[in-house]
């Protein structure tokens, strides 16, 4: 495969220990489908449960021609600009492949973390009750679903002592007080 931005040969390189393909002169990245999904899960596993759903809200991207080639069927691919957070995801609709230019993963993961620090714990009680069905009619198995529903359990817990001090404060001495210790 040729990178689309230098047309270098792309090489194979391990990211957060998935095969994914990057030029070692621009050092961008090309991930095949499920590939960055797979690729963000592993290098932030507490954003797991959010299964990309940049994707899905698409109020909040902009879609425009990319002047890149797919360096797999070489097809224009769609430059997706997320909001305000800077990123843009090079996207083949044919093949599903996904290439980001040098730093754009770590923007990537950046912008996701910071969407879920804004999520306010209201937010988090509508995703909890959608995680807990995803246990039983969702596609990644048991385990991950789990996974993906304690987390979400948990990071609702942090937002709502964050959004409510006093709560917070009752909840520390009732510890500190507690005969069950």
């Amino acid at each position: 495969m040729i990178c689309p931005r230098c047309h270098n040969e792309l090489r194979l390189a391990d990211l957060s220990e998935v095969p994914v393909h990057e030029c070692p002169q621009c050092h961008g990245v090309w991930f095949e489908r499920g590939e960055l999904e797979q690729t963000a899960d592993r290098t932030e596993p507490n954003l797991a449960w959010m299964d990309f759903e940049m994707w899905k809200d698409q109020d909040l991207f902009n879609v425009s021609e990319s002047v890149l080639l797919c360096p797999a069927d070489g097809q224009g691919l769609a430059a997706i600009h997320y909001g305000e957070t800077g990123v843009v995801v090079d996207h083949c609709v044919k093949c599903g492949g996904v290439w980001l230019d040098a730093g754009e993963f770590d923007n990537l993961i950046q912008a996701l973390k910071e969407e879920v620090a804004a999520k306010p714990a209201s937010s988090y009680v509508k995703t909890a009750l959608h995680e807990a069905t995803e246990l039983i009619s969702g596609d990644k198995g048991f385990a991950s679903e789990w996974r993906d529903f304690a987390t979400v359990l948990r990071l609702m817990e942090y937002r709502l002592l964050v959004e409510n001090p006093r709560l917070n404060k009752l909840l520390v001495d009732f510890a500190r007080l507690s005969p069950f210790k």
